[in-house]
């Protein structure tokens, strides 16, 4: 039996145009926010299990889907470039996000990792203070 991990990370791939650099950069962003969650120990009590679900949109895809939520869900935090919202369980978290200069593609994919890096931390950093966990520290 395999188990998921806490917090995945997907994103479409037209937010990229090199989709082999996306692939391995979204794996590696996936693996990075779960060793840094389990570092801050967001992980102790297995009863409170947070699940976070973070997709990475198109600016096109992200307004549609973000205008689109039915008003019966919670949402979290919502702000022009993101929204965090939860459907059925407190613990179960999904996180819809664009960033409009990964969009643009003037990047390498150093700074890339660094612009999405910033932005997830700020994402997940919302998400504990919702939550009564520990803040993230990049680093």
């Amino acid at each position: 039996m395999s188990a998921s991990l806490p917090i995945t990370f997907s994103a479409l791939l037209d937010v990229f145009n090199n989709k082999k650099m996306a692939s391995k950069l979204l794996i590696e962003l996936e693996a990075w926010l779960n060793f840094e969650t389990m570092k801050a120990s967001w992980y102790g009590d297995e009863s409170k299990m947070i699940k976070i679900t973070l997709y990475l949109l198109s600016a096109d895809k992200f307004n549609q889907l973000a205008n689109g939520l039915d008003a019966s869900i919670k949402r979290l935090v919502q702000q022009p470039n993101f929204v965090i919202y939860s459907k059925k369980s407190p613990l179960n978290i999904t996180a819809l996000f664009m960033s409009p200069t990964i969009e643009e593609q003037v990047l390498d994919k150093i700074s890339i990792e660094q612009q999405l890096k910033q932005e997830l931390l700020t994402m997940l950093n919302l998400i504990a203070d919702e939550q009564g966990l520990p803040i993230l520290r990049q680093g």
